[in-house]
């Protein structure tokens, strides 16, 4: 049976008109409008571990000629990558499956996706201030200055340490796409920075991470919100219809269990 999760009515999504998902039908996947998308040139992603097909569906479906991804994880690398298929290639003699097939390729994919001429991989993580293993997201930001982005944030409960100068740096945002880790310590938080993102963007979509549920089955530990810039759209924006999860666009983030149903209250 689907649970349901009450969510404030600020986390309330509007309708912006015809959503798209980039990503897989699983974790990793999110959406975002047409308008957006298609009015956004770069993509900046901060942490993407081993799942970069939203990277790969910005790239297909942009189809531009020069670097529009730059993806920032310490957590994988080259060498990384490689060394996680080789060992899969292994182990796939001893127990064969079809997601060790998915591990082998991992590498090639990589490689194929992060080539350095239409989207590059920093294997540094972006944090308040510059060190050996981090980017500062100031950084970050200088560099897209010129650029129109979708920022894209998955960093494991990192995120609450970059939302002062994601503030401070709006005018270049179209859309922010961000999941929240470890919502009950955080809610203060949260709902403070959505109602001060809410002057100039709309949510354009709320999901909740099926596999994050508080033991009670009544909260969840993450979800996944897009914010979309309000001045690129006109006219009676109202409130989205739509019941959540979307059908046929949200997808469990694990197959294992069934999506979550969002009531906003």
């Amino acid at each position: 049976m689907r649970k349901v999760i009450n969510l404030p009515i600020i986390f309330r999504p509007f309708n912006l008109g015809d959503l798209i998902r980039l990503g897989g039908n699983k974790d990793g996947g999110y959406l975002l409008s047409k308008k957006s998308f298609f009015k956004s040139n770069f993509l900046v992603s901060l942490g993407v571990a081993y799942n970069w097909d939203f990277e790969i569906d910005f790239l297909k479906k942009k189809n531009n000629k020069k670097l529009s991804v730059i993806a920032y994880d310490n957590s994988i690398s080259k060498e990384i990558v490689k060394r996680f298929s080789i060992k899969s290639f292994i182990f796939f003699f001893i127990k064969p499956s079809f997601k060790k097939i998915q591990h082998i390729n991992k590498f090639f994919s990589y490689i194929r996706t992060f080539d350095g001429s239409r989207a590059t991989h920093i294997p540094l993580n972006v944090a308040e201030t510059k060190t050996s293993k981090n980017i500062s997201i100031k950084e970050v930001f200088k560099f897209s200055e010129k650029e129109k982005i979708i920022l894209k944030i998955d960093i494991e409960g990192n995120e609450y340490k970059l939302l002062k100068d994601i503030l401070e740096n709006l005018n270049q945002i179209n859309v922010l796409i961000i999941e929240f880790h470890f919502i009950k310590k955080n809610k203060k938080i949260i709902l403070n920075f959505i109602k001060k993102i809410n002057k100039k963007f709309y949510i354009s979509h709320t999901h909740v991470n099926n596999v994050s549920l508080t033991k009670d089955g009544k909260n969840a530990e993450i979800i996944e919100f897009t914010f979309e810039k309000k001045s690129l759209f006109s006219g009676n924006i109202k409130p989205s219809n739509y019941n959540y999860p979307i059908d046929k666009l949200d997808f469990p983030s694990s197959k294992k269990v069934d999506d979550c149903q969002v009531l906003f209250i």
